[in-house]
C-alpha cells in the first residue's frame, strides 16, 4: 500500500506538472484572446487597494476561479488516467467482455442445444469449444511434427 501512495504522489505531480506546463498556457491563450488568462479570473469579495490604486491581492478577499478551473483540470486527467488503467488491466484478466456473441457462435450454441438465455451454460459451453479449438491446434501441430 506504501508503494500504491509513493506512485500516486508521484503520478500526482507528472499530472500537475502536465496540467501548468502544457494544457494552462495553451487554455490562457485561447482565454487571452478575449482577456488576460485563468490567472485573472478571480471574484474579488473585499479588495484591499495599494497607494497607487491597484488591487492588492496579498490582503483582498476573493474567490481564484483560475486555481478551482486547474483543480478541476487536474482531478479530470487524473481520474482518466485511473479509469484507463483500469479498464485494461481488467480486460487483460478477462474481467471484461463484450457480451456480444456472433451469429455462428450462435447458431453452434443452439446446435449443441444451449438456451442462449442463460448465461452461466453459455459461458459453460464457450470455454467447453475454446478448449476444443486448442486441443484441435495442439493435434494439428503434433501432426505436422
Amino acid at each position: 500500500m506504501a508503494i500504491g501512495v509513493i506512485v500516486g504522489s508521484a503520478f500526482s505531480a507528472i499530472v500537475t506538472a502536465l496540467t501548468n506546463g502544457i494544457i494552462m498556457p495553451l487554455i490562457n491563450l485561447l482565454l487571452s484572446l478575449g482577456g488576460s488568462g485563468l490567472d485573472s479570473v478571480f471574484t474579488v469579495l473585499k479588495g484591499v487597494y495599494d497607494e497607487k490604486g491597484n488591487l492588492d491581492l496579498t490582503n483582498s478577499i476573493y474567490i481564484d476561479w483560475g486555481a478551482f478551473i486547474t483543480a478541476i483540470i487536474n482531478f479530470l486527467i487524473i481520474a482518466m488516467t485511473a479509469f484507463i488503467i483500469l479498464r485494461v488491466a481488467m480486460n487483460a484478466r478477462g474481467f471484461l467482455t463484450k457480451g456480444h456473441l456472433s451469429k455462428e457462435m450462435k447458431e453452434l450454441l443452439i446446435s449443441r442445444g444451449v438456451d442462449l438465455k442463460n448465461k452461466e451454460q453459455v459461458k459453460v459451453e464457450l470455454v467447453k469449444i475454446e478448449e476444443e479449438k486448442r486441443l484441435k491446434k495442439l493435434k494439428k501441430k503434433n501432426k505436422k511434427d
